[in-house]
């Protein structure tokens, strides 16, 4: 049995499918954290971590039976049901505590939207009325001068009820709790499925790829689906804890949500998105062939995409001004000549007045004459003995239908 028969043990995830808390508003409101936190102390889930706990300790053997090759199977499929329905525990309880801290530190949630650096920084904070504390390490310094800032300013100095701090620092233990829990079933489905799929792995990560075969149900299903529909799997309705309503995002399976659509910029993930749907069915394809075991194909393949990533994101090229291709010599430049050049140039060529007259002396004030002061340019200061007044020799010769018309065309003497 192999991680073909995934679709036939667990099915595809969806949140939506598990019995879970009702979407209303007693789901985030008058409820216990002891009601939200029902995977803490579940002895399924106790027994899960225990088995791959001692999975990842003893390692993965390159030479398994078919029984042990089913048992890690079931593993995977556990392990990514279990871990979904973690993290929308962990959402719900982290809701309650922002409902009940508010009334404490009512900024505290917009600075730290992670649940778990919430659940951290709730547990140093408490009841306290003053901001003297020193932070973990794991947070830098910006956060640190935001929360300080903020609770200078927002920090409510009355005291919380024992009962409601009680029920907040319960929370943010369960959240701990859980997120340690969900990191090593993350772990787990990391290594085994970079042994079944190491093609979509390397393109996708491993926990993408773990999400993408379980989804399609199994590999031999996702490498049976069309490119065009890749990006399809995942995209189920979305139900927000404690909403009363559910929506659905276009193109947002887990292909959308995977590592190399996420670094691209936001006017190209939707096209990255279906350039890497084609690359994911040829992976599939090859890991399902066992064809490449070490992933190279993955990898090449993930390259190609960040190089075109790149490339669409680059400005585009400055725009140089061409320069102006420099006049041929004067030997090389192609002048008509002939008879009907001349006459053209004699009957409308610039006079020796006209172009005294379009020239203009540097620093003086150009003379004029008539009603619309038409400019003498340096005609003023042109010198009359070398100006030839050059006759236009106009042409008003009449066509032969005239000629006839007016008997021009007979000889003289005759009638």
């Amino acid at each position: 049995m192999d991680l073909a028969e995934i679709g036939n043990l667990g099915g595809a995830l969806d949140v939506a499918d598990e019995p879970l808390i009702e979407e209303d508003e007693s789901a985030i409101g008058p409820a216990k954290v002891d009601d939200l936190a029902q995977l803490r102390l579940n002895p399924d889930l106790q027994r899960h971590i225990q088995t791959i706990s001692e999975h990842i300790s003893t390692g993965r053997s390159s030479n398994q039976s078919d029984e042990e090759r089913e048992q890690e199977t079931q593993l995977l499929v556990q392990s990514n049901s279990f871990f979904e329905k973690i993290s929308f525990e962990i959402s719900c309880i982290h809701k309650q505590i922002v409902r009940l801290y508010s009334k404490k530190f009512a900024d505290l949630d917009s600075i730290l939207t992670n649940p778990v650096d919430y659940a951290t920084i709730v547990q140093l904070i408490q009841n306290r009325t003053d901001t003297n504390f020193e932070f973990p390490k794991q947070f830098s310094g910006q956060i640190q001068m935001s929360i300080k800032m903020a609770a200078s300013l927002h920090l409510n100095r009355e005291l919380l009820s024992q009962e409601d701090l009680t029920e907040i620092l319960k929370g943010c233990d369960s959240i701990i709790e859980l997120d340690q829990k969900r990191s090593l079933i993350g772990q787990f489905v990391e290594n085994r499925i970079q042994a079944q799929a190491p093609n979509l792995c390397a393109l996708l990560g491993p926990r993408s790829a773990a999400q993408l075969v379980n989804a399609a149900g199994g590999l031999e299903s996702l490498a049976r689906t069309p490119a065009c529909n890749i990006l399809h799997i995942g995209t189920n309705k979305q139900i927000t804890p404690g909403a009363n309503q559910s929506r659905t995002v276009i193109h947002s399976g887990i292909v959308f949500l995977s590592p190399p659509v996420r670094k691209a910029s936001e006017a190209y993930k939707l096209q990255t998105a279906r350039a890497l749907g084609g690359r994911v069915a040829l992976c599939a394809r090859i890991d399902y062939g066992g064809d490449d075991p070490n992933g190279q194909h993955g990898a090449d393949f993930k390259d190609e995409i960040e190089e075109k990533i790149r490339k669409w994101e680059e400005p585009p090229p400055e725009q140089l001004e061409k320069p102006r291709p420099l006049p041929p010599p004067p030997s090389q430049r192609k002048r008509r000549g002939g008879k009907r050049k001349q006459k053209w140039k004699e009957k409308y060529g610039l006079t020796a007045i006209h172009q005294q007259q379009n020239k203009m002396a540097f620093g003086k004030e150009e003379q004029g004459y008539g009603e619309e002061e038409r400019g003498l340019g340096m005609l003023v200061n042109a010198d009359p003995g070398r100006m030839k007044v050059q006759s236009r020799a106009t042409d008003h010769r009449l066509n032969k239908s005239a000629n006839k018309r007016f008997g021009f065309d007979k000889k003289p003497g005759t009638k």
